[in-house]
């Protein structure tokens, strides 16, 4: 297969790079040379396909990653369970090989996970090292869609990923979120809310995130709040 190069421009302004055609060893190389080089940032290396993808963020999509980051710590806060931010930390597949995965926007050890990767962190950092070789995260975040995105759902499903909330935006618009359950049977299926994050529907996450971007804490954990113990109070799960 002969190599290819791709540069395009995300509809939120980020630069999305990625080479096809390549050999095992050439995504290893390639790999290797950009986390030496230290330009290596949202890395997706698949010795498998050939492929490696990159990414240089707009202001606008860092923002909108960290508001996911906002929207996740309140909503645990007020559901009462554990996490643990583990932002864009590269999974790899369980088979270990080196130097390949992906890197997502955000990614989190929710509950029990979290717990434990709290437990294991008391250890040292060779247990975490460990752990988190055979422990996926529950949740990962990918803001700013393209079409260099196609597939990547299996390939955190194969991670082991339990959910991925896919967040987009055009223009000025309010954020919309995509919710997948990576682990259904037979394939990824998209949510009408959470389940990682029980009551937490697609419409209020898209106003959760707005808020969060502009730093709204006050209004936000009031509709957070609101909505969960609306939840709790219906008994819903």
């Amino acid at each position: 297969m002969e190599m290819t190069e791709e540069t395009i421009i995300g509809p939120m302004g980020s630069e999305f790079r990625r080479i096809s055609g390549l050999t095992p060893d050439g995504v290893l190389d390639r790999v290797r040379d950009m986390d030496r080089k230290g330009i290596g940032r949202r890395i997706m290396a698949d010795a498998i396909r050939g492929i490696v993808t990159w990414m240089s963020p707009s202001s606008s999509h860092e923002v909108l990653g960290v508001a996911a980051d906002d929207v996740i710590r309140i909503s645990c806060e007020l559901l009462g369970i554990q996490n643990r931010s583990m932002r864009g930390t590269r999974w790899r597949l369980p088979d270990g090989r080196p130097q390949t995965g992906l890197e997502a926007d955000a990614a989190f050890y929710i509950g029990e996970s979290a717990r434990a990767w709290i437990s294991v962190w008391k250890k040292g950092r060779r247990a975490v090292e460990e752990f988190e070789a055979r422990t996926p995260p529950d949740l990962v975040v990918e803001v700013e869609i393209t079409h260099f995105d196609r597939g990547k759902a299996r390939r955190y499903r194969d991670l082991g990923v339990r959910e991925l909330w896919q967040v987009a935006r055009k223009d000025d618009d309010m954020p919309n979120a995509a919710v997948t359950d990576l682990q259904a049977e037979g394939h990824p299926r998209e949510l009408n809310g959470s389940r990682v994050l029980s009551g937490l529907d697609r419409d209020s996450l898209a106003r959760s995130l707005h808020l969060a971007e502009g730093q709204q804490n006050d209004e936000l954990r009031t509709l957070l709040d609101l909505l969960f113990t609306s939840m709790e109070s219906s008994g819903g799960d």
